[in-house]
């Protein structure tokens, strides 16, 4: 080894053979499968097989129907539909992928319950708003709307509908059609909860002295740490409009908001519908109530619900 300032390097030798390819490297993490199931009946998820060891699920079912408002006689109150509750939810999971999984796993998309029709004969109370179905997938609690349905307007209120079950996370009520005594606003639904769609608002009533109410608000859905407030519908002013539907949002997200009431409608008048449910799961708003030789209008559908699967 030349060791001195004097020493004399020779002419750089030719480069050698490439050594042998080392060892291949572990693989980086895959992708998630995510499979969203929004059309109501029956869904078939496919195992992706390769790369992914573990599955979650996360269900809506559909949410109930509001319900329509009673047809009466000036001096007698008729009171808007009550408005349907939204579906529960359920996350479940983590479940093993391996080779005793099968190819393909069939579950059910819940849907969304009819609002209740329109009342047309004089001096009678309204219908009561239509149930939704629940969203099924093996292993899992169901996510289902509430067996209490709306309850179609009366003298006095329309039964507000009860809020569905699920295996996490409740469904939220909707809220009674207005008490015809009190001509203000029908009530609004309950305040969000986590994950859970909203309720529909009361429909709007007319009082003995004949005053027309305005219909409740829808109540917000499907807030949590991904996504911030999903608004509810607003009621329907006196005698004047529908009420708006719920908020929908986008696939992959939780529950929509609930449907506003209709306004009540005095003698010279007919009624207001009730507002949709928003997409997943809430509740529709009930209509408003109507005096005899007017009818009430339809009460808001419920909404569908929604399963997404995401394998990883």
């Amino acid at each position: 080894m030349a060791n001195s300032a004097f020493d004399i390097y020779g002419e750089q030798g030719p480069q050698g053979l490439t050594g042998p390819q080392g060892p291949t490297g572990p693989s980086g993490p895959a992708a998630a499968d995510i499979q969203i199931f929004t059309t109501p009946g029956a869904l078939s998820w496919v195992n992706p097989a390769a790369g992914a060891s573990i599955l979650w699920v996360y269900m809506i079912g559909g949410g109930n129907g509001g319900a329509s408002g009673r047809v009466s006689a000036v001096g007698v109150g008729a009171s808007g539909g009550g408005g349907g509750g939204s579906s529960g939810v359920t996350i479940g999971g983590p479940f093993p992928i391996d080779s005793e999984t099968p190819a393909t796993i069939a579950g059910v998309v819940g849907g969304g319950g009819a609002g209740g029709a329109g009342q047309t004969a004089d001096s009678t109370n309204g219908n009561n708003g239509g149930l939704g179905s629940a969203s099924t997938f093996p292993l899992l609690t169901n996510a289902a709307p509430s067996g209490t349905p709306a309850g179609g307007g009366t003298t006095a209120t329309g039964t507000a509908g009860g809020a569905g079950t699920g295996g996490t996370h409740a469904g939220l009520a909707g809220r009674a059609g207005d008490d015809a005594a009190a001509p203000t606003k029908a009530p609004s639904a309950a305040a969000a909860t986590p994950y859970a769609p909203g309720g529909g608002g009361g429909g709007g009533g007319v009082s003995s002295g004949n005053l027309a109410c305005a219909g409740g608000d829808g109540g917000d859905g499907g807030f949590n740490t991904l996504q911030a407030l999903v608004a509810g519908g607003v009621g329907g002013t006196p005698e004047g409009l529908a009420g708006n539907p719920g908020t929908s949002i986008a696939d992959g997200k939780f529950g929509g908001g609930g449907g506003g009431g209709g306004s009540g409608g005095r003698t010279g008048h007919n009624t207001f519908p009730g507002g949709a449910g928003g997409k997943y799961g809430a509740g529709g708003g009930g209509s408003g109530g109507a005096r005899n030789s007017y009818d009430s209008d339809i009460g808001g559908a419920g909404a569908p619900g929604i399963v997404i699967c995401v394998a990883i």
